[in-house]
């Protein structure tokens, strides 16, 4: 019997953060959910413990950012956080970061930020990393075709020059070690932190459409 999980039943006023609901309801009601004064609007596959989605959402108050995780633990400590600083301009969803047309009407987002994916390095695992050619095509759909991009970070050699050679597949014009404009260099995830002292390298892109 396993214990119960204590992020499930997430207490307010954090559950006001998360949306847990159908995500075809998500899709039509994100008109409603995005306001109308927003600039852009940006998403995160994997939000980690929050700390990236919400310093950028601090450093972008006119823009609008959408946090994509499937874990409660993820999601919970970046409610707190966002309830924490006081951020108006964030929403979570409780989904699987792999499918993110389901969530996205087409040409919606100005840019998807990916950040130390799990690389799966097991060859019978590779289907469940949040880059394969299906996905790698959605990306493309759910773009803003005009100056949209994807922004991908990973430790993993392997893992970073398959996902580049995907987006160039794709029609993405590629740009390695380039940083995204609303992401300044010096802005460090809590990953690529824990690397940077251990010395690893990160590897780095933005794929244009």
């Amino acid at each position: 019997m396993g214990y119960p999980n204590p992020w499930r039943q997430m207490p307010e006023p954090y559950n006001q953060y998360i949306w847990q609901d159908d995500a075809h309801i998500f899709k039509l009601e994100l008109p409603d959910l995005v306001p109308a004064s927003a600039n852009n609007v940006y998403a995160e596959l994997g939000i980690g413990n929050g700390g990236l989605i919400t310093e950028l959402a601090r450093l972008n108050p006119d823009d609008f950012f959408l946090g994509i995780d499937l874990y409660y633990r993820q999601l919970g400590r970046s409610a707190r956080r966002i309830h924490r600083e006081k951020l108006s301009n964030v929403q979570l969803l409780r989904y699987n970061a792999n499918h993110p047309a389901i969530l996205f009407p087409n040409h919606f987002l100005q840019g998807i930020l990916i950040n130390f994916p799990d690389p799966w390095p097991k060859a019978r695992h590779h289907n469940n990393r949040i880059f394969d050619g299906p996905v790698a095509k959605h990306l493309r759909q759910i773009l803003k075709p005009k100056k949209g991009w994807v922004f991908l970070q990973t430790d993993q050699k392997p893992y970073f020059e398959g996902a580049c050679r995907l987006l160039e597949k794709e029609g993405f014009t590629v740009c390695q070690k380039e940083y995204p404009p609303i992401m300044p260099e010096l802005i460090r995830s809590p990953f690529h932190s824990l690397f940077d002292s251990r010395g690893d390298v990160v590897h780095a892109v933005t794929a244009w459409v």
